[in-house]
């Protein structure tokens, strides 16, 4: 209930203030600021869905507020592999192209190697306990 409030608050705020109206006319920072706004809100009620009392909400928000983001499960490789998610999504198109055409060129073994390359990465970032499919709790 306080998830679909949280969203139900979101959506009407933007519709009083007309903003979903005002977005073609804007300036790419504005634009871009936006964006990453509409990214916080949503991650923010992602936390709201997933606690299961307001205490535990309370202690998240403080927990972020005092810039202390220690989890079991966030460590340097999360956090490297969360940079280079970011850096990949804000390369140039162009870029990629060139780095797709580099990766063909190279020999098969090469290409294996980067590839096991990736999947170790890929394992490192698991957890040791499985958490069950969120909507099997209901």
């Amino acid at each position: 209930v306080i998830w679909g409030l949280y969203y139900a608050f979101w959506l009407l705020l933007e519709r009083v203030l007309r903003l979903d109206q005002t977005a073609a006319h804007q300036s790419r920072w504005i634009h871009a600021f936006r964006v990453v706004l509409t990214l916080h809100i949503v991650m923010l009620g992602w936390i709201v869905f997933r606690i299961s009392d307001l205490e535990t909400l309370r202690q998240i928000l403080n927990s972020i507020m005092r810039f202390d983001w220690r989890s079991p499960n966030l460590h340097a490789g999360t956090l490297a592999a969360i940079g280079l998610a970011y850096a990949y999504h804000l390369t140039p198109l162009s870029w990629k192209r060139r780095a797709r055409l580099r990766f063909i060129r190279l020999s098969p073994w090469q290409q294996a190697l980067l590839c096991i390359m990736a999947v170790l990465l890929f394992m490192r970032m698991t957890v040791d306990t499985v958490t069950p499919f969120i909507y099997f709790q209901f």
